[in-house]
């Protein structure tokens, strides 16, 4: 497995473990600390997330309504690198209760592109999606059935 995926991967499985935590502050490290950060969250309003500082507000509001540990993995993994720049997509999963008791479960779509800054692969553009069933138009709870 060449090194930059190698790199791409381990990104992935910071990202995972800091979500499992809940710790805001270790998912924003993997990201670039900037205005350029530009997130389509399923979570919302707002439609979108720009810059650092708003994507932040929105992981720290999501961690406040649940209960720790989460449960956070990523399947499906693809990683296709061009120079210093990597696009992604996977299947990720969260499982975990919100602070009222109410479990709390969320199969995503994830398309990821993150860049290779001073030899540190972060995250500048996610786009987080469910699909819809067809027959009933409502969100599917189970990617791997459709």
């Amino acid at each position: 497995m060449p090194v930059p995926v190698a790199q791409v991967q381990a990104v992935f499985q910071q990202f995972s473990a800091g979500f499992s935590k809940r710790d805001a502050d270790a998912v924003m490290s993997l990201f670039v600390h900037d205005d350029s950060v530009f997130v389509f969250d399923v979570v919302g309003p707002p439609r979108q997330y720009v810059g650092w500082d708003a994507y932040l507000k929105d992981l720290q509001h999501f961690f406040a309504a649940l209960k720790a540990p989460l449960h956070h993995s990523v399947k499906d993994l693809s990683i296709t690198i061009s120079g210093d720049v990597a696009y992604t997509h996977s299947i990720q999963e969260v499982r975990g209760e919100f602070t009222n008791g109410t479990p709390y479960r969320a199969d995503v779509r994830v398309t990821d592109v993150l860049r290779r800054l001073d030899d540190k692969w972060l995250f500048v553009q996610e786009h987080i999606s469910v699909p819809v069933d067809s027959k009933t138009v409502m969100r599917s709870t189970d990617l791997y059935s459709l």
